[in-house]
């Protein structure tokens, strides 16, 4: 059975985000539902949906979190689920562009290189100078007349007979071979980040070599890590999730909805401030 459509959903969606938000948040008001009762029923922070009916796309999470909790918002309200997010698609391509974070486009076509002679000429009249001096020099050792051996003299006449007490020829040093290149070995942080039952959190994370990923966890789900550490973590609704490292368990992280960013190594957990989380 379809689900009741108020007017306020009949027209287009716009594309800003203040004007979705107020959107959203009248139609919420409309059905007389409250943002604790869909905290309630989401898990989900109240800063998030607040963030979401005011506009306020830079205190969001990643954009594919932010997608599943606004389908999950307008399930409740009973609307137009795809149209909402389809509508919140282009708000946060405009909230991007308005911020100064949307992507670089960059070409297919290589740009035409343009060949300036007048910067290369000093070094094209450089070379040719040097090639000629070059050749004079070799002509100029090739003009003498190479003196032709003697066929009468024999090969003991042309070597030298050995004198009496003439030291002998010393060897020449050997060089000893240069020592391999000490090779610093990578160790690996062994962890795993669970979430509680009925619960969820969003992970980021950056390893010692720079790479990098994400993940959603949701109702007990439990993830498996081997990188080089330390390892740079960042948590969405720290209070949901649970750490373990070397039979160690480490919960209550933050409060609900907190953005928390921990550094995992071999040896446990650190908590990480706004200037080394920058800095790093």
């Amino acid at each position: 059975m379809e689900q009741e459509t108020s007017g306020v959903f009949r027209a287009e969606f716009p594309d800003r985000p203040s004007e979705l938000g107020a959107l959203l948040r009248r139609y919420r008001e409309e059905r007389d539902i409250e943002l604790d009762w869909i905290v309630q029923e989401t898990k989900v922070s109240i800063r998030v949906f607040e963030a979401l009916e005011s506009g306020s796309y830079e205190h969001l999470p990643e954009k594919v979190f932010c997608r599943n909790f606004l389908r999950q918002y307008a399930a409740i309200l009973g609307g137009p689920e795809d149209a909402i997010v389809d509508a919140f698609d282009r708000a946060w391509e405009r909230f991007q562009m308005s911020s100064g974070s949307y992507p670089v486009f960059v070409p297919d076509e290589k740009p035409r290189r343009v060949f300036r002679w007048w910067l290369w000429a000093p070094a094209l009249l450089g070379i040719v100078v040097i090639g000629s001096l070059a050749m004079m020099m070799v002509r100029s050792c090739r003009g003498g007349k190479e003196l032709q051996r003697d066929p009468r003299r024999s090969m003991a006449a042309v070597i030298p007979s050995p004198t009496v007490g003439t030291p002998p020829t010393p060897e020449p040093e050997r060089s000893l071979p240069s020592p391999a290149p000490v090779v610093e070995e990578v160790r690996k942080t062994v962890f795993s980040v669970s979430v509680l039952p009925e619960r969820e959190c969003w992970i980021r994370y950056r390893d010692r070599s720079g790479a990098m990923g994400q993940d959603l966890l949701r109702k007990g789900g439990r993830r498996e890590f081997e990188l080089p550490g330390p390892v740079l973590l960042t948590l969405g609704n720290a209070d949901a999730a649970v750490i373990s490292i070397g039979g160690e368990e480490f919960d209550h992280l933050g409060s609900p909805g907190q953005v928390i960013h921990l550094e995992v190594g071999s040896d446990g957990l650190r908590k990480l401030g706004p200037m080394e989380v920058q800095g790093g």
